[in-house]
């Protein structure tokens, strides 16, 4: 197995478990609230956050398998190697964009450690350092997509057609 397929199982390992907490906490929340007339104070905070971090572990999911929603009835249409070239492309833009994105959220993510979320006390970093942690993920991704795109399209030759 691959580096890439460990990392990917490992990623839907942690997406399950969180998915598998919030439902949990959700329900058992619902019953507190509604039958004993009680909450946990800090449920809906954690389901939040941890929704956050599922988010993004799971669009570094869908690079990895290529799997994000595109409109492509276009590039289908051009020649099979210059659609490889127009999904390179798009992969290389989607890779400047995450980079951009990561970056600067490092700013706000180091000011906001100070910060305490009110139920859990935990800082609020580290809730929205889920952005940058994925964005280097979807960066390494997306440049093994490109690096396997390229070499697909110099083995396919000179031929546009």
């Amino acid at each position: 197995m691959g580096f890439s397929q460990r990392i990917s199982k490992l990623l839907s390992l942690i997406c399950t478990v969180l998915f598998i907490a919030m439902a949990v906490i959700t329900f058992v929340q619902a019953i507190n609230r509604y039958i004993l007339s009680s909450s946990f104070y800090w449920a809906e905070e954690f389901t939040r956050f941890s929704l956050v971090w599922l988010t993004f572990l799971g669009s570094s999911i869908a690079v990895l398998d290529d799997s994000h929603t595109r409109i492509d009835f276009f590039i289908n249409r051009l020649p099979a190697k210059m659609t490889k070239i127009m999904e390179s492309i798009g992969d290389l833009l989607c890779l400047f964009f995450i980079v951009a994105i990561s970056y600067t959220s490092i700013d706000f993510i180091v000011l906001s450690m100070k910060n305490l979320s009110p139920a859990l006390k935990v800082p609020m970093g580290l809730v929205y350092f889920a952005l940058p942690f994925s964005g280097i993920l979807m960066a390494l991704f997306f440049c093994q997509r490109i690096l396997i795109r390229t070499k697909e399209i110099k083995n396919m030759g000179g031929d546009t057609q």
